[in-house]
């Protein structure tokens, strides 16, 4: 065979080169996507962990026969259940608590309604015996890396608590106190 008609198999460093930066752009975008399907996961379970804790509560409230207490706090990220024995109105640690639920970092309770009010701070409503709320209860959860919220929602003629994708109109961008 002669030297002049052989044929050398392989790759061209720019071929490989190439191969390898695509690669690189593959690996980036499943890593992004990743992290925020994780987030997404997380908002998602700590909103269901979140409406469990409500539940919790009115379920208590309707078997003891007793009005449980809520509060919602929007700047520390806590539900908070408890019986108010000395009828003040306010949480004192020598009540007994029901059910508390503290959001984790990369979880916000991010704003809500309390009946017609925009709430920001923090806010009360009760369970009643029957099971009932006193009022209309909606908390906006919200995933502080990704922005995506789901709401929570108490509906004060059963005590039924929902969650749903997104956030209410009035409640997408947050706010004061109304």
């Amino acid at each position: 065979m002669p030297k002049g008609n052989r044929k050398i198999a392989g790759f061209s460093m720019i071929e490989v080169m190439s191969a390898v930066l695509v690669l690189s752009v593959l690996a980036a975008m499943s890593v992004i996507s990743f992290r925020k399907s994780i987030n997404q996961q997380k908002l998602t379970g700590e909103t269901n962990s979140a409406a469990s804790t409500l539940k919790y509560i009115g379920a208590e409230a309707r078997v003891s026969k007793t009005k449980i207490r809520v509060r919602v706090d929007f700047d520390k990220n806590i539900i908070i259940g408890w019986v108010d024995s000395n009828k003040n109105n306010l949480y004192d640690t020598s009540e007994r608590v029901i059910a508390r639920f503290d959001s984790p970092s990369g979880v916000d309770i991010y704003t809500g309604f309390i009946n017609t009010k925009k709430t920001t701070g923090y806010a009360y409503f009760n369970f009643l015996p029957d099971g009932k709320a006193s009022l209309e209860a909606t908390l906006v959860m919200r995933g502080t890396a990704t922005g995506i919220m789901k709401t929570i929602t108490v509906n004060p003629q059963s005590g039924w608590v929902e969650v749903f994708e997104g956030a209410p109109s009035g409640l997408a961008t947050g706010g004061s106190s109304a």
